[in-house]
């Protein structure tokens, strides 16, 4: 999506002109534009995007207690997660469906700091193996309850939230 700028009509599969709030296809005519002037945009590829570094989150950093002690989590409509003192503002996933992922959500990122994280565990294993419970045990595995009302998230949807913890720490893994 462009606002106002031909720099990128030779590449562009379709160009959709919006004028008056009505959206009209001018793609042949961008074409000819694009033909007509000269190329004056610097290429911003590289070889590649190299390695994604892999994530291990430090346990302490993902905390939903109060300083009572108590845990806090509460889902907040379908778009916030009350973690301890923190909001996890969900409100840009639009791939929640419903506040019972929320919660379950919560308590998922809860049960990863028990189980799962332990220093040496990255994100993408941790998923992998919140996958691996909720296909053979069942997503009660992972309420406090055994109980209530909830729904399957994606690991998108956990890994977003985990994302948005101001407080999450990380430490790179090592290729060892």
């Amino acid at each position: 999506v462009m606002g106002g700028s031909g720099d990128y009509l030779d590449v562009a599969d379709t160009i959709i002109q919006m004028k008056n709030y009505l959206p009209k296809n001018v793609t042949q005519r961008a074409r000819e534009i694009a033909r007509k002037y000269e190329k004056r945009r610097r290429s911003e590829a590289r070889e590649g995007f190299g390695e994604i570094n892999k994530r291990i989150p430090i346990p302490d950093s993902i905390n939903p207690r109060k300083r009572s002690g108590k845990v806090k989590i509460k889902a907040r409509g379908m778009d916030a997660i009350q973690f301890g003192y923190e909001t996890l503002d969900l409100s840009k996933i639009h791939q929640i469906a419903e506040k019972p992922q929320v919660r379950l959500i919560g308590d998922i990122l809860f049960y990863m700091t028990r189980h799962i994280f332990d220093g040496k565990t990255t994100i993408k294993e941790a998923l992998d193996k919140v996958e691996k419970i909720m296909k053979e045990k069942g997503i009660h595995e992972f309420t406090p309850y055994n109980s209530g009302d909830y729904a399957a998230p994606r690991r998108h949807e956990i890994a977003t939230a985990l994302n948005r913890l101001r407080t999450l720490s990380c430490k790179k893994h090592n290729k060892t």
